[in-house]
């Protein structure tokens, strides 16, 4: 009886290499991707925000080099931001123009249909804001202009994806974590804290160049 489990035991462990070693084909794939954005600003102190939507979108790349793992660079516009209304009835929201740029590592499971999960860091610039109130603003405190254009930060997410001969289908949701802040931050300013918050939910198209 032992002899059999040795037997068996090397059989499994000796064709292990020959399972990894399966053919694989690299994919290349180029599409665009569009969605919405719920957006809010980790202040500190901690303000009271209601709900802002906004738009994202953009150009993606993508190339599997080995089996359930790639990498993923895109180029988007995104839109983020804040909404608050006060104890008055005064409301006040503003509207951050971003061009970002996601690196991210790719993983995935299954063949036709995947689960898929990306990870990695995102760089953005403020191209231009603006700002909704009905009232007259004081340049203090989160009224005051955008201090740092250049926002870095790390993303992560997961969707399933829907392959055809030509085109692959994604439906997938992000949280984005912000690790740079707005507005200086520190003793003698405002805030200790003002990075970007936000959840995203994007419908993405990619046409498949190499298969």
């Amino acid at each position: 009886m032992k002899i059999k489990q040795i037997i068996l035991f090397c059989f499994f462990v000796f064709s292990l290499p020959a399972v990894g070693q399966q053919p694989f084909s690299k994919e290349l794939s180029l599409g665009i991707s569009s969605g919405m954005t719920l957006s809010s600003i980790d202040f500190l102190p901690s303000m009271k925000q209601n709900s802002h939507w906004t738009y994202n979108g953009g150009a993606t790349a993508r190339f599997i080099s080995g089996k359930h793992v790639g990498i993923q660079g895109e180029l988007n516009f995104s839109q983020r931001g804040w909404n608050k209304r006060m104890a008055n009835d005064s409301t006040y929201s503003r509207t951050l123009n971003y061009l970002e740029i996601p690196l991210l590592t790719h993983f995935y499971i299954g063949n036709k249909v995947r689960f898929i999960i990306h990870l990695g860091p995102k760089f953005s610039y403020l191209l231009s804001e603006n700002a909704n109130a009905n009232f007259t603003p004081n340049n203090t405190r989160e009224y005051k202009p955008i201090a740092n254009k250049i926002d870095y930060g790390l993303c992560g997410g997961g969707g399933l994806e829907l392959r055809t001969s030509a085109l692959n289908y994604i439906i997938e949701g992000r949280y984005y974590y912000g690790l740079s802040d707005l507005f200086p931050n520190g003793r003698g300013h405002d805030f200790m804290r003002s990075a970007n918050r936000n959840i995203s939910v994007n419908f993405v198209v990619l046409y498949n160049i190499l298969k």
